[in-house]
């Protein structure tokens, strides 16, 4: 679609604005957009990478903080009612900001890209905007998420998931929904070793441990044991005292002369050039955007068969999966993979070839555009 068929406008929304998968999802679907002609404008619930990523790439940002005050760890405190007030005061801002710019800009869609932007879709439903609902979270079984899919059932008008596993999960009428794989441009081919030594492990991810910080750090460990030569980086950021708590596992596990942790880079090219594999023991995914990357970038990956990684990694072909009560199933892959660089290789080209298919720009675009068409968005131009 050219800039001339479409002046549609669609205000996107996400739950933060750390530069992780999901927030990088949301970026790429804002790329996708401004492509195909659409008008985009951004609103966020905090300042931080996401607004300044944005903003380089020329999308306009709104920016209205909601606050936190930690009252989900520790409700008893002296100042409790002051903080109640100004956290339910803030999130009223945020939803009158919301408001306010959709009512200006003519009750466009609201397309939100993540579960936890429930206080922007109430606000585009009360300024009578339609809303796509991007659900990137798997569902956990407990009354919290059971509200959490009343809530998207009925304040959505269609509800995009990251997989059919998460499509499964949440269980909402198919009539209004779609299943949709992120999309990732594929970079120019990588050159690197195909002899490197020791082999380089990579984690990329928050700093917690629903990634499964501490199963990449046992898994090492046990690689250790097992006198396979190897190093391992671990990519992003934490909080002070997660962070502290990581460091002491490298040390407990005594391979702290093997494993270092290297912060945030946002340079993906950089750490995949030197990388021979990709270990991801997440506890919880939709749809890892760690993974496409990984195999965007030609490298195998081991990871946990959670969410919806069966749906990206072919075990066996592309990578390996492994069942968190079976650690020693991904420290067989990871001694395969150390042991055969031409393995590596191997799995690596049909990564590759993979992701250029499941997670097609072409295909990613023509899904858009069909579910904007049905709300309505897509008007020719006249004059």
């Amino acid at each position: 679609m050219s800039a001339h068929s479409s002046i549609a406008t669609i205000v996107l929304t996400a739950n933060s604005a750390k530069l992780y998968g999901c927030s990088q999802s949301m970026m790429a679907h804002a790329a996708v957009l401004k492509n195909a002609g659409y008008n985009v404008l951004v609103i966020l619930n905090e300042n931080g990478r996401l607004e300044d990523a944005l903003s380089a790439r020329g999308f306009p940002c709104v920016v209205e903080p909601i606050f936190h005050f930690g009252l989900r760890k520790k409700w008893v405190c002296a100042d409790i009612l002051i903080k109640l007030t100004r956290v339910f005061a803030s999130r009223l801002r945020f939803m009158k900001c919301v408001f306010s710019v959709l009512r200006k800009e003519g009750r466009p869609i609201l397309h939100a890209h993540s579960i936890y932007c429930t206080y922007a879709v109430i606000a585009a439903k009360l300024a009578g905007s339609r809303v796509v609902w991007h659900i990137r979270e798997e569902r956990i079984r407990n009354w919290f998420w059971t509200i959490k899919k009343v809530v998207v059932s009925m304040l959505s008008d269609r509800v995009v998931f990251v997989s059919n596993s998460i499509r499964r999960q949440y269980q909402i009428e198919s009539g209004r929904t779609y299943t949709l794989y992120n999309w990732i441009e594929n970079p120019s081919e990588i050159t690197r070793q195909t002899n490197s030594y020791p082999c380089r492990i990579v984690f990329i991810g928050a700093m917690c441990a629903p990634k499964g910080v501490f199963e990449f750090i046992e898994i090492c460990r046990r690689v250790a044991v097992r006198k396979i030569a190897f190093s391992a980086s671990m990519y992003g950021e934490g909080d002070p005292e997660s962070i502290k708590m990581i460091r002491a596992e490298i040390e407990n596990a005594e391979i702290q002369d093997r494993c270092t942790l290297a912060g945030f880079e946002d340079d993906k090219a950089a750490i995949y050039g030197h990388a021979d594999v990709v270990l991801l023991p997440s506890h919880t995914e939709a749809l890892p955007r760690v993974i496409m990357e990984a195999m965007a970038y030609g490298l195998p990956v081991v990871a946990s068969a959670v969410g919806g990684v069966p749906e990206m990694v072919l075990d066996g072909e592309t990578g390996f999966m492994f069942s968190l009560e079976s650690l020693d199933d991904a420290v067989d892959a990871i001694e395969k993979l150390a042991n055969s660089p031409a393995l590596r290789m191997q799995m690596g080209r049909s990564a590759r070839e993979r992701a250029k298919n499941l997670f097609s720009h072409d295909h990613y675009l023509r899904a858009v555009k069909l579910i904007y068409q049905a709300l309505g968005a897509d008007k020719p131009v006249h004059g």
